[in-house]
């Protein structure tokens, strides 16, 4: 499954905003799926407010309960 998505990241110095231009969804089972992405950094807030750049990340989607994590790797300027 192929999908679109926009991403945002607090912190206290702003927030990084950012679109993925490549995603792929696997499903694992009905609660597990796996995507890989590249992305790119479109702005933010603060400290990232003229931010722009690109990166990949690989995470594991849990469905139930609702919860995510992996690993963003990323070329901020």
């Amino acid at each position: 499954m192929t999908v679109a998505e926009d991403w945002a990241f607090t912190t206290q110095s702003g927030t990084l905003d950012l679109t993925t231009t490549s995603d792929s969804l696997c499903f694992i089972s009905a609660q597990v799926a796996t995507e890989s992405a590249t992305f790119t950094i479109t702005g933010g807030t603060g400290l990232f407010r003229h931010a722009h750049g690109s990166g990949t990340f690989k995470i594991v989607d849990l469905t139930t309960p609702p919860d995510e994590y992996g690993v963003f790797t990323a070329t901020i300027n």
